[in-house]
């Protein structure tokens, strides 16, 4: 990830990634790491807009095996469930930059058309901070390569 306009930053702070596809195989909506309870991961899977209008009782229940019951249906045939964590600065430091990758961010895309949202979970940070990338199109379906901060 690149951040632009970082204001402790005389230039961009670029940072490497890593992510983990929510597969109910490998990984489930439980995350286990990062000093993430259940309850933190039910808080923020729930604000994102594939849980809207779902009951809490049915996220619960789907959470380790994808099948959300009544109202939830099969939401991922409609996304795709991701975690992403910062592993690293590229250019700079959280020192030199006023940056933390200390947290990670719970994601849905829509298989739709690629839109990206995602909330951010640091103990130490504001909490529920929002992530929301649009795709650019091009003339024959969508980039993933290429995002806009909406």
């Amino acid at each position: 990830m690149e951040a632009m306009d970082v204001p402790m930053s005389e230039s961009n702070v670029v940072t490497f990634w890593e992510g983990e596809i929510i597969d109910f195989e490998n990984h489930n909506f439980w995350t286990k790491k990062w000093a993430a309870k259940p309850k933190t991961d039910l808080d923020h899977w729930k604000r994102l807009e594939a849980f809207q209008g779902v009951e809490e009782k049915f996220i619960i229940r789907g959470a380790k095996n994808g099948k959300f019951g009544v109202g939830g249906g099969n939401i991922s045939h409609k996304y795709i469930f991701m975690r992403w964590k910062e592993k690293h600065f590229v250019n700079s430091s959280e020192h030199t930059s006023g940056l933390t990758i200390a947290g990670f961010y719970y994601i849905a895309m829509r298989r739709a058309d690629g839109a990206i949202e995602g909330y951010y979970h640091d103990q130490q940070s504001t909490p529920f901070q929002h992530l929301c990338l649009q795709p650019t199109f091009e003339s024959r379906g969508f980039s993933s390569a290429i995002f806009e901060l909406a």
